[in-house]
């Protein structure tokens, strides 16, 4: 063990937590790191930096059984010094960008994507101008032109990472570019539901990743969660599925013996960057801590058992090697690549279409168990047809559950 780290496990906690703050250590890492945890993960601070990569029950028995709200252990990992330095100054032009842009009437996503067409791989921040589709294929266009868009951007800036810290490191000539994107919120579908999957008799025990109805057409379950407000299970799910006075939700016919839960109104978000919300349990009905399977013999599959961490998609993103899941009551189980990260949704090279909305992003640990990474939302429209979704860390923060 070096002297540094060998001191920093004999420090007190705040002396601690404000030195790794000091060595560029992220708010995500410190919130949860203990001295033991550190001297375990055996980072060397000079060439290292400590990453939060998910968090995982310590108490899932009684999360499953009880109800009780999820203990969970945070798991670490470790990245090169150089790779903070290009993720980390590549989300601060990000920032700067969305700064920059916040007064424009302009909807706008500010994110960082890979560019892998020159001879080296190299961080780009993308600044997309978001043509917006209806579910009756209409498009919602921004009042501002898009060269007149692209005139209030810089061709590149300089990003710093571990702004403020010991271990600043400034970044030049991070290219800026401005793309004209058209998005698709999966809107609920109204397909003959006899073609489409995880279309079982759930009721009474709801799943996340399930065909339901919400009043209208259909959409999927995203994870099950724990209330910290109610201190119950819920379920949650995308946003525009539940809003504009959705009051009840069946599964898996629209009966009233299979409607299972009601919209909490006060946290539904119908729209980027935040898609989500609340389903709480009627009507007799209990949520199952597992994913859907699409067998009427087994139809849960494992339970979910945590989630992957905002930091971990930002490492990521560009990884061919490293593929997220998501599972929806279209397409069933698809699986990609993270392409852009921002800085509460995230899109994948997976495929998504109307009734997939609110189904979970998700990875499986080493045991079999899903994480989960975050909430559908959408898909591209414009070449890509990349699958988006809501950071399931964003959605912890803002509605209070926790998964």
């Amino acid at each position: 063990m070096s002297e540094k780290r060998r001191k920093l496990t004999r420090m007190g906690r705040r002396r601690f937590l404000n030195t790794l703050s000091s060595l560029g250590v992220g708010g995500a890492a410190i919130s949860f790191m203990s001295q033991d945890a550190f001297a375990e993960l055996d980072v060397n601070l000079d060439d290292e930096v400590p990453r939060l990569g998910r968090l995982v029950h310590t108490n899932h028995d009684a999360v499953v059984n009880q109800a009780v709200k999820p203990n969970r252990e945070p798991k670490y990992y470790k990245i090169s010094r150089e790779k903070w330095a290009i993720v980390e100054s590549a989300h601060d032009v990000r920032k700067q960008v969305e700064e920059q842009l916040s007064s424009l009437p302009v909807p706008v996503r500010v994110g960082v994507t890979t560019d892998t067409s020159g001879h080296r791989r190299r961080k780009v921040v993308s600044v997309q101008y978001l043509i917006q589709e209806t579910s009756s294929g209409d498009e919602i266009r921004p009042d501002m032109a898009f060269t007149q868009f692209e005139d209030h951007l810089p061709a590149s800036a300089t990003g710093v990472a571990g702004r403020g810290t010991e271990e600043e490191r400034a970044v030049e000539d991070i290219p800026v570019k401005a793309e004209k994107v058209t998005v698709k919120p999966d809107f609920p579908c109204d397909t003959d539901p006899d073609t489409q999957y995880y279309d079982t008799e759930y009721f009474p025990d709801i799943p996340g990743g399930c065909y339901y109805i919400p009043e209208s057409g259909y959409c999927t379950t995203g994870t099950p969660a724990h209330d910290d407000l109610n201190d119950e299970l819920v379920i949650v799910g995308a946003g525009h599925c539940l809003d504009e006075g959705v009051d009840k939700c069946y599964q898996n016919d629209e009966v009233e013996e299979d409607r299972f839960g009601t919209p909490d109104d006060t946290r539904v978000d119908p729209g980027l960057p935040v898609d989500a919300g609340v389903i709480q349990m009627r009507n007799g009905a209990n949520v199952d801590y597992s994913l859907a399977e699409n067998t009427d013999s087994a139809p849960y599959g494992p339970n979910v058992f945590g989630i992957i961490s905002g930091t971990k998609i930002k490492d990521r993103e560009g990884d061919t090697s490293w593929e997220v899941k998501k599972q929806g009551a279209n397409t069933g189980i698809c699986s990609g690549h993270v392409t852009y990260a921002y800085g509460s949704t995230f899109d994948t090279d997976a495929i998504s279409r109307g009734g997939d909305s609110g189904g979970p992003h998700y990875r499986e640990d080493d045991y079999g168990r899903p994480l989960i990474a975050g909430i559908n939302y959408g898909h591209r429209t414009d070449g890509s047809d990349d699958a988006i979704g809501t950071l399931m860390s964003a959605i912890e923060s803002q509605f209070n559950v926790t998964v």
